[in-house]
């Protein structure tokens, strides 16, 4: 048994919802998103899985063009700014060309900020 969806109604002082999309669907987020009632909400930062940018296959890609027209409807009705955080792939490649692929109609009308995500420094405290 799976876990229940994210319900996102109840919390109506949301200003920054931020998914990290460690697996290759992108339903759960879909779907927390559509219950969202927030009137103070100003941006959606989606964070996706190197592997979903890198081998987007069909039914990844077809939740991607879901989760593209939901972003666009939350900018055209309520003016939330959605952000999209790339990386580095193993090999450490710039993926940030692949990432406004994910997003064509956001990206198409420049309404997606793509913005790198650079991971905390570990810091050594023994000295």
């Amino acid at each position: 048994m799976g876990r229940p969806p994210l319900d996102l109604s109840k919390a109506t002082k949301l200003k920054h919802l931020m998914f990290l999309c460690r697996g290759l669907k992108i339903q759960p987020t879909i779907t927390a998103l559509r219950t969202v009632e927030s009137k103070s909400l100003q941006r959606i930062t989606i964070h996706p899985h190197t592997a979903t940018i890198q081998d987007p296959i069909e039914e990844v890609a077809q939740g991607w063009q879901d989760l593209d027209r939901l972003l666009v409807q939350f900018w055209t009705s309520r003016s939330v700014r959605p952000q999209l955080l790339y990386g580095h792939d193993k090999g450490g490649q710039d993926l940030r060309d692949r990432a406004p692929s994910l997003l064509p109609e956001l990206t198409r009308r420049g309404l997606v900020e793509v913005v790198e995500h650079s991971p905390p420094l570990l810091r050594n405290t023994m000295r």
